[in-house]
């Protein structure tokens, strides 16, 4: 049994306290991508922990770094049209930076920005959505537009001695 946990930075407090194996960034990617993904006879494997949740994808949270960044570990890849469609998903991380937050994940030139989420009071406005990221254009094969809503983040934690009834395929 999971409980879902409100604002991410505060869950973050109990990822800094040590109980990272417990915690998960979930994230939905797309869900009209992965309706498509899935529609045409794709595929969406996941791997080093990630697992599949009815509201997105759960990618364990490794820690959180000085800056507050949420480093996760992980990855989904996403298939379809024979490989012509390929979108790697790898090791995402949360970033505050002075405007909001910053999506990225890891790739083969150093990390890329996917997404934003403007500056706010989770607690005042809920999750705010992600917008696609001008440099992340090209991994989503230029299908979508710059600032493109995409699923926004949340968090997961287990309690104490609960494992995740899903596991990596």
């Amino acid at each position: 049994m999971t409980e879902q946990g409100d604002p991410p930075r505060e869950d973050a407090l109990l990822v800094a306290a040590g109980r990272t194996e417990a915690a998960l960034l979930v994230w939905g990617v797309k869900a009209s991508f992965l309706r498509y993904v899935a529609g045409v006879g794709g595929e969406i494997s996941r791997s080093d922990g990630t697992i599949e949740l009815p509201e997105g994808f759960g990618f364990p949270v490794r820690a959180v770094e000085a800056d507050g960044t949420l480093v996760t570990a992980g990855s989904i890849v996403i298939r379809a049209h024979g490989g012509l469609l390929n979108v790697e998903l790898r090791d995402p991380r949360l970033a505050p930076t002075p405007s909001g937050d910053e999506l990225s994940i890891a790739g083969p030139a150093g990390r890329l920005v996917v997404a934003t989420a403007p500056a706010g009071d989770p607690a005042a406005t809920g999750t705010p959505p992600l917008a696609l990221h001008p440099d992340a254009v090209a991994l989503f094969d230029g299908t979508y537009p710059p600032g493109t809503e995409l699923d926004p983040v949340h968090f997961l934690r287990y309690r104490e001695g609960i494992s995740p009834a899903h596991g990596d395929s």
